[in-house]
């Protein structure tokens, strides 16, 4: 019973208030990706405004221009670390957030800030374990050279616990932000930043484990993980929020709009997707996968269920990650609210996330058939299974902004995916009276095309004057723009 008093007596000295703040100010790490660095602020500013704060009066967002190929650190204002470690460890493109005790224009002036800075000593404890780690954005500093600037900073860390370097009690932070991208050898850093690390993200490690190589069932178009984790997030999915993708395919969306907490519907016309893969058949993600589907996967991940040793169908990668079953329903999206009897559907999503068909990698299909229509007697009608013809791309579009105005909570947000040329702009993105345009990103696939990443917000309820035979004309001819160019490349 001593022993037991004893350590609890040390837990509870070692463990410092972790919703202490000392500063108002945070140094934010991003995620260091060429691919994906313009949808670092796009996440960063939905996942603020799901937290009830105002990413304007938070942060200063860098121009466009500014915000390719620079620093992956943002200086960033947030009222408690407790509001600000729920928008970290949500995050997909923020790695962690530095509490900022200290910055200067070289480590004297930022130690001497820190060290003066009050209210820290409640992290010093004895019994707390600490760790102090150096990081130069550019260059490669050498063991002698981080042991050099830890020396600098004993006045402000008056740390007199045990070092633990993993799983310490408190981590603090060096950094030093140089201008040039590959500064000369012994340059002088243009800032230098100290404090205590005070959040981290958790959903990173969704990268990894849903990573579509251990992925029982993939389609030829099946989304990589982290460009779907950014979706969602850009799209305000979190825990208990209702998600629609109604151009799901194999459910790549969906799966990480799960993994994130949401409740998942998703639709497709295709009924050979939707009904999946024996084991025994060569499914179409062979190639991106590198092998046959594998009929037991990662020891990390669940064991394979009965369900899918005979058949690999969405389930299947639900199943596998231990998330919550979506409603799958074949049907068609051209066609969406034919489907659904009275106005239940309308307004009963929070967010609608999808990467539609465009006809570049897979052609959309719509129900219908060219020429004459044959009756189906009543005898087949169970089991028949409707002709489909091309989708036009158009359509796609205006059929996804019709069914995001309609299907969304006032409030609620549209996130999906438009290809298009480099030269894009936002007056060139598709509108719908009811939404917003929020953002609008690329993610780069050559120099002349990439992927736009679009948001939009519902910002009024829907009404039926609003979408009349000309207005949908009027979209129609504005989604036809962005892949005007990419078909004739195509």
């Amino acid at each position: 019973m001593v022993n037991r008093a004893k350590q609890q007596q040390r837990e509870a000295a070692r463990a410092p208030p972790r919703d202490d703040a000392v500063a108002d100010r945070y140094l934010l790490r991003f995620v260091l990706e060429a691919h994906t660095d313009r949808f670092r602020y796009l996440e960063l500013d939905a996942l603020l405004r799901s937290a009830g704060l105002d990413p304007a009066s938070c942060y200063d967002r860098p121009s466009a221009a500014a915000a390719a190929g620079e620093e992956p650190y943002v200086v960033l204002r947030a009222p408690s670390p407790r509001l600000l470690r729920d928008v970290v460890t949500r995050a997909i493109l923020v790695r962690d957030a530095l509490e900022i005790w200290g910055v200067g224009a070289d480590h004297g002036a930022c130690a001497a800030q820190a060290a003066a800075l009050e209210g820290t000593d409640v992290f010093f404890g004895e019994e707390t374990t600490w760790c102090l780690g150096v990081e130069a954005y550019g260059v490669g500093l050498d063991l002698g050279a981080q042991e050099a600037v830890r020396n600098q900073y004993r006045g402000a860390f008056r740390c007199r616990g045990r070092v633990r370097l993993k799983g310490a009690d408190v981590r603090y932070r060096v950094v030093e932000v140089y201008d040039e991208a590959r500064p000369a050898r012994g340059a002088a850093p243009a800032r230098c930043y100290a404090g205590r690390v005070v959040a981290a993200s958790r959903a990173r490690e969704l990268v990894s484990k849903l990573d579509l190589k251990q992925r029982l069932y993939l389609g030829p178009t099946a989304l990589d993980a982290e460009l779907a984790l950014i979706m969602a997030n850009a799209a305000g999915v979190r825990e208990g929020c209702s998600t629609l993708d109604p151009f799901a395919g194999t459910g790549s969306i969906l799966v990480a709009c799960a993994a994130l907490g949401g409740r998942c519907l998703g639709s497709d016309i295709d009924w050979k997707v939707l009904r999946g893969k024996h084991v025994s058949e060569r499914d179409s993600g062979e190639r991106r996968r590198g092998a046959l589907p594998r009929k037991q996967p990662s020891a990390a991940l669940q064991p394979l269920h009965a369900d899918d040793r005979e058949r690999r169908t969405i389930f299947a990668n639900f199943r596998q990650y231990g998330l919550p079953l979506p409603e799958i329903l074949r049907m068609d999206s051209s066609r969406f609210f034919d489907s659904f009897r009275g106005p239940s559907i309308e307004g009963a999503f929070d967010c609608v996330v999808s990467d539609p068909p465009y006809g570049v990698r897979a052609g959309a299909r719509c129900a219908g058939k060219d020429g004459a229509v044959k009756p189906v007697p009543d005898e087949l009608r169970r089991e028949h299974v409707p002709a489909t013809k091309p989708y036009a791309t158009a359509d796609v579009l205006c059929d996804l902004l019709e069914i995001a105005a309609r299907c969304l909570k006032r409030g609620g947000r549209l996130a999906y995916l438009l290809p298009a040329t480099n030269d894009l702009t936002p007056e060139d993105v598709p509108r719908h009276p009811a939404l917003t345009l929020v953002a609008c990103e690329p993610q780069q696939l050559s120099t002349k095309y990439a992927r736009w990443l679009v948001v939009m917000v519902k910002g009024r309820d829907w009404s039926a004057r609003d979408w009349t035979p000309a207005v949908r004309a009027g979209v129609r001819r504005g989604a036809d723009a962005p892949f005007a160019a990419l078909k004739e490349k195509l």
